[in-house]
């Protein structure tokens, strides 16, 4: 059997064209919409490309070759490596409505050789596309969803066969219902429930202990959870913007981190003051050193849950898209519903402010949100309880178990 067959595609892809953009209702007839789709992803590109057309939008390919990036960071010099055409990239964002941006690799750990600066400036070049598409998404002119291509590298990196890989992309994304689009739209509203319910509780802080884990994480003020909005494919998670600056105590990881083509593991972080004062990782240390070296990537910008009852993803996918969606972990053969936690390194969501005024970055700033050029997302699946301590000075336990408790 070919896998993924082409009916499978045509779902998924119409599926990130009406549940993922525009807020899950999908694209408007006439709008513009990039499709971001790597080499390793061809045979997912037509698919996207009709789809688009079948919605009355007028799709804008961005293709990219293998290879290259690979190629550039093996024998350009650091100059080359960091130069960035701002011009082309400021008039394909601004020409846009839409982005949807598909995952997938041909080697996941391809660039695992290449020296760490070398990586680091690769990685800055992206700054001008996102701040320009933060912008566009600031006025409400431009929103983006993620999807993944499943490639037979990533499965043996998630130590999985191809057809098991894409299993769990189309149980994840409820490619196998009678009607993906509502199935996934439910999901998306019943994420919105406890989305509300958690940002009705005001809290003032957040306490989450699991193994090796002991960790107070302030909410901040005039915050709100996030969630259901369709800007990834799947998306189970529930999540706010924590306050940077109140973060203390630590958290292990026990899942992988795939970062700049490489792989860390084992990852142990330790918070003082909203600071990582103290990181350590067995496998891949010197790529967590240059993640923490980037300014603001030492402090928070995100806090999130998953609940297991919602997830149908019981596999590690070896992408964050997936494995920050993920119900649990696989321990001693037995499937552990532990649903998951993770915390971003890096930039907030200055969505996450509740007020209905516009804030600028100087006084979102004063509140507590992060303005870094990164935002990395690292992984727990761990059993945990989460306390949260409200404004009213009372505690409630809102997730143990997997579950959230409303």
């Amino acid at each position: 059997m070919r896998v993924p067959e082409r009916s499978l595609l045509d779902s998924y892809a119409q599926v990130l064209v009406e549940a993922g953009l525009n807020g899950g209702a999908g694209m408007k007839p006439g709008a513009v919409t990039i499709l971001h789709v790597p080499e390793a992803a061809q045979p997912f590109l037509e698919p996207l490309h009709q789809a688009v057309l079948a919605a009355g939008g007028q799709p804008l390919v961005h293709y990219i070759p293998s290879g290259l990036t690979r190629n550039l960071l093996e024998h350009g010099s650091l100059e080359q490596i960091s130069w960035q055409p701002e011009q082309m990239i400021r008039a394909r964002i601004s020409e846009a409505d839409h982005r949807i941006y598909i995952i997938a690799e041909d080697n996941p750990t391809e660039l695992q050789h290449i020296a760490v600066e070398k990586r680091a400036a690769r990685n800055q070049i992206l700054t001008v596309s996102r701040s320009c598409i933060d912008a566009k998404e600031a006025l409400g002119a431009f929103n983006e969803t993620y999807g993944l291509y499943g490639t037979a590298a990533m499965a043996r990196e998630a130590k999985l066969t191809k057809t098991e890989y894409w299993d769990q992309i189309a149980k994840a994304c409820f490619l196998y219902d009678t009607n993906p689009v509502q199935r996934n739209r439910e999901a998306q509203q019943h994420i919105c429930t406890i989305r509300d319910w958690l940002t009705d509780l005001q809290m003032d802080s957040v306490h989450i202990e699991a193994q090796d884990t002991d960790i107070t994480i302030g909410i901040g003020s005039n915050r709100k959870w996030l969630g259901g909005r369709g800007t990834n494919i799947p998306s189970f998670e529930v999540f706010v913007s924590p306050d940077y600056r109140r973060i203390d105590g630590r958290m292990r990881f026990n899942q992988p981190l795939y970062y700049q083509g490489g792989r860390i593991q084992d990852i142990q972080l330790t918070f003082k003051d909203g600071i990582v004062s103290q990181a350590e990782a067995k496998v891949g240390a010197p790529m967590l050193e240059a993640l923490l070296a980037i300014p603001g990537a030492n402090r928070l910008g995100e806090f999130s849950l998953t609940d297991s009852r919602i997830s149908k993803i019981e596999r590690f996918m070896g992408t964050t898209l997936f494995d920050e969606n993920t119900g649990g972990h696989w321990e001693k053969g037995v499937f552990k519903p532990t649903g998951n936690t993770h915390i971003a390194l890096g930039s907030s969501f200055p969505e996450s402010y509740k007020g209905t005024e516009q804030r600028s970055q100087a006084e979102l700033d004063a509140l507590g949100f992060n303005f870094a050029k990164t935002h990395v997302d690292i992984v727990s699946t761990l059993d945990r309880v989460v306390t949260a301590s409200l404004r009213n000075g009372k505690t409630v336990v809102i997730y143990k178990d997997g579950k959230f408790t409303v």
